[in-house]
């Protein structure tokens, strides 16, 4: 690759692995902060909740870091023993070790599904601790455990229901609003081909697109509501 093609590589990951994620907190945060307003007696001012926005980023930041390094954690205590066993077994050159290790591995990929599935329903509101209550670390861990406790598979369902429908909804208006989109298309593009291929390619980048920037704004209302119901259960 040239020194160009290199740059641009190099800008894609920054931009799509990096940046992208970083401002999409960002985004996060200021809706949670200007939901939470509007469910308040205060009302909502987007000022004050783009400002509150710097205060609880960083603090945001960390907690979901920590959500994805128990995910880590649980990946390495399911494949972490059939992996050091393997590797036992190949360097004495033992067949037992390794038929020991093929059949850990069996097991710990059961162990790593579990204990994934688990700690991600039960850490899955800990940003949402940080982002609405002012948790930070272990604290904001703790507290989405507490929330979620003793109903894990209740609170899977009203996390599950709400982005279902939502997702159902934003797959009909898709279809809907790329089908009328369509017929404008060739109505107004006549005969020429290759307007058409144009429109239509434009078209299919920009629905979804728009589609997602209404629907994503109500899945993390949901959320919200259900934070502040399970604060108000516990």
């Amino acid at each position: 690759l040239s020194w160009s093609q290199n740059i641009g590589v190099f800008l894609f990951v920054l931009t799509k692995y990096i940046i992208a994620p970083l401002l999409g907190l960002w985004v996060l945060i200021g809706l949670v902060r200007f939901g939470r307003m509007n469910l308040s007696s205060r009302g909502s001012d987007a000022k004050k909740a783009i400002a509150e926005i710097k205060t609880r980023f960083i603090p945001t930041l960390l907690v979901s870091i920590m959500v994805a390094l128990l995910m880590v954690v649980a990946v390495t205590i399911g494949f972490g023993p059939s992996i050091v066993l393997a590797a036992i077994g190949a360097l004495f050159k033992s067949s037992i070790l390794v038929a020991l290790a093929n059949i850990l591995l069996l097991i710990g990929i059961f162990v790593a599904l579990v204990l994934a599935f688990k700690w991600m329903v039960e850490y899955i509101l800990a940003p949402y601790a940080t982002m609405i209550d002012g948790a930070v670390g272990k604290q904001a861990l703790v507290s989405s455990r507490t929330l979620i406790r003793g109903r894990f598979w209740d609170v899977l369902l009203r996390l599950l229901i709400p982005k279902l429908v939502f997702l159902l909804v934003g797959v009909i208006l898709m279809v809907i609003v790329a089908y009328i989109t369509s017929i404008l298309v060739n109505a107004t593009s006549g005969l020429d081909l290759d307007l058409q291929l144009r429109l239509m390619t434009m078209v299919e980048w920009v629905i979804p697109v728009v589609i997602a920037v209404l629907i994503n704004p109500l899945i993390v209302l949901a959320d919200l509501l259900l934070y502040k119901s399970l604060k108000s259960e516990t």
